[in-house]
């Protein structure tokens, strides 16, 4: 009896730390002033390119994200979670996670989802996933992205990031569009819809805030064991910082640039990438604009 008692803790415990933790506002069902509450996004800094919506899978709100053309050039939405988009708190270990989505995206743009469960240091990667989805969808449909844990520890906070995105071969076309809803963590799920948290392409992110004053965050994945080299330039050409040169695991990253000791104007950040793994031919090689607005 003893022994049976025992394995049904275990097996509660077990359910609890896979779906007990929560996203705050992960239903996008609180608003202030034409903004998320409990996230971070592009509306906080210039042009208009997240509004609640009533076309709801859940509850009665639901979020859009639209490319929009502004003075600065084409934005995407995006989206950080938390107050700060610094992330949010957590407790457990989930095993996923998912949400309901609807697209109408142009050309081979893509609504991007990455996180990263960490343990006190941003950079101090617990686990970790994402996702990438192409085309268009005119019902809700469910995406479920399991984590990848490459830590036995108990992570504190979620860098959770929400954009919509185009390859080195495209860009963002105004009027791609995406509804998202019902963000949720859960357990590991074997559903067909289900990613392996492990990214399966090269990418370098839209950085955000974009434009930004002083700092902004730059996002990258590796799908596999690769040399990566990310340095920020100036208008020049001219090598401005090395924000990363090292060898790196497969898995999505996050690192800051501070222009606080740099003057307002375009910087590009670009990102090197040469894979160990032989099953990747070549090399990956991206570029993004950054524009510095003091």
């Amino acid at each position: 009896m003893r022994t049976f008692h025992c394995l049904m803790l275990v097996i509660v415990l077990c359910s609890y730390d896979a779906v007990a933790q929560t996203i705050p506002n992960g239903g996008f069902e609180s608003w202030t002033s034409g903004k998320p509450d409990m996230w971070q996004s592009t509306n906080d800094f210039i042009g208009t390119t997240v509004a609640e919506t009533l076309d709801a899978h859940g509850g009665v709100r639901a979020l859009r994200g639209s490319v929009t053309a502004t003075q600065f050039g084409v934005l995407s939405p995006y989206l950080t979670g938390g107050p700060t988009g610094m992330g949010f708190h957590v407790d457990a270990r989930p095993g996923s996670l998912r949400g309901w989505y609807k697209l109408a995206l142009l050309g081979q743009n893509q609504l991007t989802i990455l996180f990263t469960l960490s343990k006190s240091n941003p950079h101090a990667a617990v686990g970790l996933g994402s996702i990438q989805i192409a085309g268009t969808q005119s019902v809700y449909k469910e995406f479920a992205i399991n984590v990848l844990y490459v830590s036995p520890e108990v992570p504190d906070t979620c860098f959770l990031s929400i954009a919509l995105t185009a390859p080195a071969s495209d860009s963002l076309r105004a009027g791609s569009t995406f509804i998202l809803d019902d963000l949720s963590f859960g357990p590991a799920t074997g559903v067909e819809n289900a990613k392996l948290a492990h990214p399966a392409s090269f990418a370098l992110l839209q950085n955000y805030p974009n434009p930004f004053n002083p700092t902004t965050a730059v996002s990258y994945q590796l799908p596999a064991v690769s040399d990566v080299w990310l340095v920020v330039y100036d208008i020049l050409g001219r090598e401005v910082t090395v924000l990363v040169n090292e060898r790196q695991a497969p898995g999505v990253y996050r690192v800051s640039f501070d222009g606080a000791g740099h003057s307002s104007g375009t910087y590009f950040c670009r990102m090197n990438a040469f894979p160990i793994n032989s099953g990747y031919a070549g090399s990956f090689s991206e570029t993004r604009k950054m524009q510095l607005v003091k």
